[in-house]
């Protein structure tokens, strides 16, 4: 599909974005993320670290509601950490020397 119009070869013939394309050259943009994500991804690990050792320590002398619910909250920082986590290697790893033009459509 081939798109002509002004616009589409405006922009596919516009200046490279310094920042990742999502970011829509806003450098700004890529710092808050990265440090929220990174923040995030840390605090949410410590948390399902801090659920696996009281649930090691006393799981056994607490009653039953309580090793349930320390259990599901380990379940959900260990998802935000995944979450955040991947969201943050992925900024991380962003290599600002490979960018494409945008509306590039080649791979």
């Amino acid at each position: 599909m081939s798109n002509s119009s002004l616009a589409a070869q405006a922009v596919a013939n516009g200046p490279m974005s310094a920042a990742p394309p999502s970011f829509d050259g806003h450098g700004w943009l890529v710092v808050i993320n990265l440090a929220v994500f990174t923040a995030a991804a840390l605090v949410c690990a410590m948390a399902a670290g801090k659920m696996v050792l009281d649930l090691q320590r006393d799981g056994r002398t607490r009653g039953p509601l309580v090793v349930l619910l320390r259990g599901l909250m380990l379940l959900i920082f260990g998802g935000m950490t995944i979450r955040t986590g991947v969201e943050a290697l992925a900024l991380w790893g962003w290599d600002r020397t490979t960018r494409r033009r945008r509306g590039s459509t080649s791979s």
